[in-house]
């Protein structure tokens, strides 16, 4: 199976959004503007896994902290024999204010990203 492997420590707020979002190649598509690139499908958000086997999902819900990095993965298995785009998406906002700097956390820090077919 095509897998997509990286490693992860983050900090952020309550309501942050973290997500790992994937794009895969599409000819017949041929909107052209700030989230949309012609020649490619619509962004599409996946689930991760960490290497411990709890469901760790990057899929949009709210995220406070993990004080180790640790070990993700996303099954790639729909998108065999096609071209991607991948991108991590984080959303500091909090809440509807909108409120930039109510943020205390450092962040999500991202590394060793690796595709692998087993």
């Amino acid at each position: 199976n095509p897998m997509m492997f990286f490693w992860s420590h983050f900090d952020t707020a309550d309501n942050d959004f973290l997500a790992v979002q994937i794009a895969p190649e599409d000819s017949t598509e041929t909107n052209q503007s700030y989230d949309e690139l012609w020649g490619w499908a619509d962004w599409v958000t996946t689930n991760s896994s960490s290497r411990r086997g709890v469901s760790t999902n990057f899929d949009g819900r709210e995220w406070q902290r993990t004080d180790t990095w640790q070990r993700y993965q996303v099954d790639l298995t729909e998108f065999v024999g096609k071209r991607i785009r991948v991108r991590f998406v984080v959303n500091t906002l909090n809440g509807s204010t909108r409120n930039r700097t109510a943020n205390p956390g450092d962040g999500w820090f991202i590394d060793d990203i690796r595709f692998t077919f087993h």
